[in-house]
């Protein structure tokens, strides 16, 4: 008998706290594979290095990604995105596949329109467009341009899919650890885990 893996998709915009969300449910012993952890694997795999290199030559340095030229090109060339993108998502959805084993698999994913899969339910981390501009200029060496360009790229989430809770991430740290161990544990209660 197949075991039947119970899929969740953590889905928010840049700085909306899907970080924090996946650091709660890991602190709490649940399975979640994280979407750039695997991006950023690839960036050292030779197969796909050559590949992005057909696409972007100018952001491989002696076989090396230059990470900063890549964001820098992504995001000021729609078209080079569009390839990247094709390019990048079906191997970060293959191997996301080979590795959900459990009964419950939690899977970050900054878009759910940008990937292939399906989820039996979402978890949207839901924070006002302030804010998350604020946690994103404290944690990386961006502008506010260039994170107003990223949350203009990822555009809105639909809200209205069917089978989504609502995370609200505009107050402290400790209330959204509170609620994701609540949601985690009704869950664990909920599939008799």
């Amino acid at each position: 008998m197949i075991e039947q893996t119970f899929r969740i998709g953590i889905i928010g915009g840049i700085g909306s706290g899907k970080t924090a969300v996946t650091a709660i449910l890991r602190a709490n012993g649940a399975n979640v594979l994280v979407a750039d952890e695997i991006n950023n694997e690839l960036l050292y795999d030779k197969v796909y290095i050559s590949r992005l290199k057909d696409i972007i030559p100018e952001a491989i340095i002696d076989g090396v990604v230059d990470r900063q030229a890549l964001a820098s090109i992504i995001f000021d060339d729609e078209s080079k995105r569009q390839q990247l993108m094709r390019l990048a998502h079906p191997l970060i959805v293959e191997l996301m596949e080979e590795r959900s084993r459990g009964k419950l698999v939690f899977f970050e994913i900054p878009l759910i329109n940008e990937v292939n899969m399906s989820f039996d339910r979402l978890w949207y981390i839901a924070a006002d467009k302030d804010i998350r501009i604020e946690r994103v200029l404290k944690r990386s060496g961006l502008t506010q341009g260039k994170v107003n360009r990223i949350i203009e790229l990822q555009g809105e989430i639909n809200i209205d899919l069917p089978n989504i809770v609502i995370i609200d991430n505009n107050g402290e740290y400790a209330s959204l650890k509170r609620v994701v161990e609540e949601l985690y544990c009704a869950l664990l209660e909920e599939l008799a885990l």
